[in-house]
């Protein structure tokens, strides 16, 4: 006989707690990397590849931020998703 799951909600402050021990602690990796930046410097060099790429990362990662803030899903909706899914 399958153990049946038992469901207890977590206190409202509890979970927003946990969601920002993990929010606080996620490496979201918001990395600018080129496998080959030279090829570009080499042909047009480092000052417009610099100013580029200052620029394009301002751009990516304003995107990035919106995506996170209003794309992804909350740690606390995970959280809650978690316990719903955990044997007690």
């Amino acid at each position: 006989m399958a153990k049946e799951k038992t469901f207890i909600p977590l206190p409202w402050d509890t979970s927003e707690e946990m969601a920002e021990i993990l929010d606080a602690n996620f490496d979201y990796q918001n990395n600018v990397d080129f496998g080959n930046p030279k090829e570009f410097t080499d042909k047009y060099g480092q000052e417009i590849y610099d100013k580029t790429i200052e620029i394009f990362k301002e751009k990516w990662f304003a995107n990035l931020g919106e995506a996170i803030e209003y794309g992804f899903p909350s740690f606390e909706e995970c959280i809650k998703e978690a316990q719903e899914k955990t044997d007690a």
